[in-house]
């Protein structure tokens, strides 16, 4: 993960425990995570904090609804008044406004947990609410 990705709130996972961590602080060099001590940027690479994979059963921990009848991704939440849609296809995801024709994707690909609170947070104003 790029350091300039990181927020307060976002989550990590350290795979060889499968356990997932929330960024609670940032510094210049340094971030501390929930019950951990403040851990360097440079450490971090050494613990191998990972970012977690977005997924359809994250998604619905997060309070999205699956509105999928095929094998595509079509996931909706209102955040706020805003109703935001998280569509794809081939385990892709990515932000989706519903065109004449459907759900079209803009934006990059949605690949991580932590990009989808940024974008959460960038459009409402607000933490999503993630339940891990």
């Amino acid at each position: 993960m790029k350091a300039s990705e990181f927020r307060i709130g976002n989550w990590l996972l350290i795979p060889g425990l499968n356990k997932y961590l929330k960024v609670v602080a940032i510094f210049n060099s340094h971030f501390r995570c929930e019950d951990s001590n403040c851990i360097s940027y440079e450490e971090s690479i050494r613990v191998n904090y990972q970012p977690i994979p977005l997924t359809p059963e994250i998604l619905v921990k997060c309070g999205f609804e699956n509105k999928s009848k095929t094998t595509d991704y079509y996931f909706f939440i209102n955040g706020y008044g805003w109703d935001i849609n998280i569509g794809g296809a081939r385990k892709s995801m990515y932000p989706c406004i519903m065109g004449e024709s459907g759900l079209e994707a803009f934006g990059n690909e949605l690949k991580f947990l932590h990009q989808l609170q940024n974008l959460y947070f960038a459009l409402t104003g607000t933490e999503l609410e993630v339940n891990l």
